[in-house]
This record gives C-alpha cells, sequence and structure tokens, in this order.
C-alpha cells in the first residue's frame, strides 16, 4: 500500500558512524559532526569509495533530545532522500547530489521546528513547522507549500489532509497542496 519508506535517523553526540542500507542494497555509513570553523552541523556518507560531505540536513529542533535526519526511499532503486535541517538532499547511489529542496524553516527559529513523516497512499506527506510537501512513490517532489507554524495535522484522507489550528481546520489537496475551498 505504501510505496514510499522512511526511517528516522537519530545523531547523538557520541555518535561515530551508524549503517544505512540503500534501496539497491548497497550499504553506507553515516556520521555526524559539527564543524566549529563554520558552525554547520554536516552530515557524511561514505560508501567505502567516496564520501559525501551534506550541509544544513541536520534536524536541531530544540525540542529533541538528539539532532536527527530523515531517509526516505521509493520505487526508484538507486536514489534516496535525505531530511532534516533547512536542506533536503536527492543522492543516487554512487553518492552524487541529484537534486536540493530548500525548506521553509530557519535556523533562528529551530525552538519552533517540528517534523512529521506520514506514508499515504499518494506517497510521503512531509509536516513541519513552516511548510509541508509531498513526495510521489519514486521520489519525485509534487508540491511543497508554505504553512503557518501553529497548523497541526487533523485527519488524513484518501484524497485530502486537515490541518487544525487554533482558528478551526483547513482540508487541503494530494493533487496540489491547496486549501479545498
Amino acid at each position: 500500500m505504501f510505496d514510499v519508506k522512511y526511517q528516522e535517523i537519530t545523531l547523538g553526540p557520541l555518535m561515530n558512524k551508524v549503517e544505512l542500507q540503500l534501496p539497491d542494497s548497497k550499504t553506507t555509513q553515516i556520521s555526524y559532526k559539527h564543524d566549529k570553523k563554520d558552525e554547520e552541523e554536516n552530515l557524511f556518507i561514505s560508501n567505502g569509495q567516496s564520501e559525501l560531505k551534506l550541509k544544513s540536513i541536520v534536524d536541531l529542533s530544540e525540542a529533541l533530545h538528539s539532532p536527527r535526519v530523515f531517509v526516505a526511499s521509493g520505487k526508484r532503486q538507486n536514489i534516496i532522500f535525505i531530511f532534516g535541517g533547512t536542506t533536503s538532499y536527492w543522492i543516487d547511489d554512487n553518492l552524487h547530489i541529484k537534486d536540493t529542496l530548500i525548506l521553509k524553516r530557519d535556523l533562528c527559529e529551530v525552538e519552533f521546528w517540528s517534523t512529521t513523516v506520514n506514508p499515504v497512499t499518494k506517497g510521503l506527506l512531509v509536516i513541519y513547522e513552516g511548510g509541508m510537501f509531498l513526495l510521489d512513490s519514486s521520489l519525485n517532489l509534487l508540491w511543497h507549500q508554505k504553512k503557518l507554524f501553529n497548523d497541526r495535522l487533523g485527519v488524513i484522507g484518501p484524497d485530502s489532509f486537515i490541518l487544525r489550528s487554533d482558528e478551526g481546520e483547513t482540508e487541503y489537496s494530494f493533487e496540489t497542496g491547496l486549501s479545498i475551498q
């Protein structure tokens, strides 16, 4: 039923390396480092032959005990989607960045960061404090929309989902990510 799978990887301060199984059965290692020189939280992915440095990828929400990232895989066996911080990446099995997605979040608002990941029949629905996006089963970005910080996920239906706020509920279409009037 759900063609997109994801895993949440916790990046503790004592974390050395974590193995990540790619969809094509290749194994890579993830390591997490704070770069004091440029004050960046970086993630390194290594397959034994090469290493890829991903900047601004780590979810640093102050509501979490430890930083984290999410890794999604779909029908395309040679691509993964990694997200969590202000920048998200599509990476192939040779550790090449195929594309990036800049999220509608800012490091100066890290205390408000929150991310929910929801497998749905249309793909993978990701809702975070400043926006929301939908990936299809091949990890293609279908839409990326801004939302208000106080909007929270309510009910998920087959063709739409509801965000709740103090002002009420708004229904959104999976097809467009826009509100349904």
